[in-house]
């Protein structure tokens, strides 16, 4: 559990307390695009971040990118690509990012 005053966070794990109490001691990453205030714990979130929302962009306008699954006769849009993936999985195949990586 956190030990600051008035936080009622737990975590299962040491390292995600660890993570979380980085945040009470104002270590945070801040995403570099103009006019955006998002902050996160870990740099690889800012990095996600970067290319899931902003995708070259040069401001927060807070407009998404779409992800449309490839599915024949689906096409459900998400959000985020990592959404996407984990649909991918309810069509009974492997997602093709898997053999990218």
């Amino acid at each position: 559990m956190c030990v600051v005053d008035d936080c009622q966070a737990s975590y299962r794990r040491k390292d995600h307390l660890n993570r979380h109490l980085l945040q009470h001691q104002g270590k945070t990453f801040k995403c570099p695009v103009e006019n955006c205030s998002t902050e996160f714990s870990l740099q690889s979130n800012v990095k996600r971040h970067v290319e899931e929302i902003h995708d070259d962009s040069s401001t927060c306008d807070k407009t998404h990118k779409q992800h449309t699954c490839p599915e024949i006769g689906c096409g459900k849009v998400f959000r985020f690509v990592s959404q996407l993936r984990k649909h991918e999985d309810s069509h009974g195949r492997l997602s093709s990012f898997w053999f990218s990586v």
